[in-house]
């Protein structure tokens, strides 16, 4: 059938169902950050035929990186998680043949997290990093056991129990419904309250599935100012304890203290490195084009359009694009059970990033006793109102994180010299904030607050770019502008996020917007699983 006139039925909404010799493409992934990526170089991989397509003219979304006088910075990505020996990270690099082409390096970091009255350095290692806690409050040394044994707990319960962390093979172990079931809201609440629950397998999971993290330390501590400290990720993952999913912030916390890996060159080389092997498999990747809809026919996705006006035919479309856009603009929403269509608009999400990222030529040595790779920095103990500051428009007062890439990845800066990043979460309609106005002025806030962790830093500055809520909302196009798609709260944990397998027949969704969580490792695990989900419901179709 002609394109035009393929084109023109589309547009009248007129039947277009293709026979299944007749389409362009097996599958068409929408997005390129590392969520699409995984999607599509596993499909490619398997002999499908798959198109790429990405709207900006680079690949990696949030992943993706970007220099300038000889500096390079990642947008996004810090360190990488559950890429230890038998981990879902490593395990998906290894079937993907991305360990081939892909230097990763492991680093054993500590942290710093900065009050105006105290700093306390904590080791990248759970023993020590529970008596580091235990030697500034050894009234509480119980407590801190129990907290940091919980959430160990609860990483190896959400690895066993709960079917979207896994690396999956398309079909459904047949348990997995049963253990979907206690993710269920009712279900969970009410076996949460049973007595003696967290003796049974799978108990800290049920217990703190529907909990905050603010829920876990009260139960096990009391000192205000050490809650505080436990906090210390929220400056960097944008949820305050109060809000943050108590299981959330254990996977995060436990993994962070142990073994991480970095990609040599930074995220942005995993990206493009991810983005060359789907090529070398037979994949194409369309660059600087939209997808504007997704077609469906009879009630079935069978390829999408673009702002160029490409029409792109397949048997089956995966968008790891906004997730709102997705199921709300480029389909019919009558499409979708009316339960989910009202939920979405409502669904809170992450929040947006203010970043500063600067290239000095100055010799940190002299304050390494002060400066970690990744230091979260607090006005207040009060963690949950130190969140609301940017927010509300008191950019002053943010809490804040710096990294220095530098510390223990010299290759993203001139010999001697040092690239550095100043993060802060806030809102793409930050309070009383004209971003276009007033982003210099904000930077100049940040790296003078800098000055306190490594005076004179502000004047050996050689090279600065200042990133808003604005150019994340452009680079990826997440609603409002959110970096990591849904909220990290109890409520959209795994079972409450849109399912990888959407309701529309053929529309499958992967990366930060479904199963299982955000995060550089969750995103390409929910890639890689949504590709063989794919992949299975495909073969079934042409038995």
């Amino acid at each position: 059938m002609h394109m035009d006139i393929i084109r023109q039925r589309v547009r009248k909404g007129i039947s277009v169902m293709a026979a299944e010799h007749d389409v362009d493409y097996d599958v068409v992934v929408i997005g390129s950050g590392m969520g699409g990526l995984s999607a599509a170089t596993r499909l490619a991989q398997a002999g499908r035929s798959v198109a790429l397509v990405e709207k900006n003219t680079w690949v990696g979304g949030y992943a993706h990186g970007f220099g300038q006088d000889g500096f390079h910075w990642d947008h996004g990505g810090h360190i990488f998680l559950a890429y230890r020996l038998g981990a879902q990270a490593r395990e998906v690099f290894q079937r993907l043949k991305l360990d081939e082409h892909v230097e990763m390096r492991p680093i054993n970091q500590s942290f710093r997290c900065v009050f105006p009255a105290d700093a306390l350095t904590i080791p990248g290692d759970i023993t020590a990093a529970a008596d580091a806690f235990g030697q500034r409050f050894p009234h509480e040394r119980d407590g801190i056991r129990r907290i940091f044994l919980t959430m160990e707990a609860l990483i190896d319960q959400v690895n066993q129990f709960v079917p979207a962390f896994r690396v999956g093979n398309g079909r459904r172990h047949p348990l997995d419904p049963v253990f979907e079931q206690f993710q269920r809201r009712n279900v969970g609440r009410a076996l949460a309250v049973l007595p003696g629950v967290r003796r049974i397998p799978g108990g800290d999971l049920l217990r703190y599935q529907r909990k905050t993290f603010a829920e876990l330390l009260d139960d096990n501590i009391s000192d205000p100012h050490l809650k505080a400290y436990f906090s210390m990720l929220s400056a960097g993952i944008g949820a305050g304890p109060e809000t943050l999913s108590a299981v959330i912030a254990g996977v995060f916390f436990i993994h962070a203290l142990r073994t991480m890996w970095l990609p040599l060159g930074g995220f942005g080389k995993l990206a493009q490195k991810t983005a060359a092997l789907f090529e070398e498999r037979g994949g194409t990747l369309y660059l600087g084009d939209a997808v504007t809809r997704i077609v469906v026919d009879q009630g079935r996705a069978v390829g999408v359009e673009t702002a160029s006006g490409r029409l792109l035919r397949a048997r089956a479309v995966i968008s790891a694009a906004d997730g709102r856009t997705t199921l709300l603009k480029m389909i019919d929403p009558a499409l979708l059970p009316p339960k989910l269509r009202a939920e979405l608009p409502l669904m809170p999400l992450t929040p947006s990033i203010f970043q500063v990222h600067l290239g000095v030529d100055m010799d940190l040595t002299p304050y390494r006793d002060k400066v970690e790779r990744l230091n979260f920095v607090y006005p207040h103990d009060d963690i949950e109102r130190a969140m609301q500051h940017f927010p509300n428009g008191e950019y002053e007062k943010a809490a804040y994180f710096a990294y220095i890439a530098t510390l223990h990845q010299s290759e993203m800066a001139p010999t001697g010299r040092h690239s550095m990043k100043l993060e802060s979460y806030t809102t793409l309609r930050t309070k009383g904030i004209d971003w276009q106005r007033d982003a210099d002025t904000i930077a100049r806030s940040f790296v003078q607050r800098t000055n306190a962790l490594i005076p004179g830093l502000s004047e050996h500055i050689v090279t600065q770019a200042v990133r808003t809520p604005l150019d994340l909302a452009a680079d990826t196009g997440n609603s409002e502008g959110a970096f990591a798609g849904w909220a990290f709260t109890p409520e959209l944990l795994s079972k409450e996020r849109p399912q990888q397998r959407t309701p529309v027949p053929g529309l499958y969704l992967a990366g930060h917007w479904t199963t299982p969580a955000a995060g550089v490792p969750w995103v390409m695990l929910s890639g890689f699983n949504t590709a063989n989900t794919v992949l299975n419901d495909l073969s079934r179709r042409t038995r």
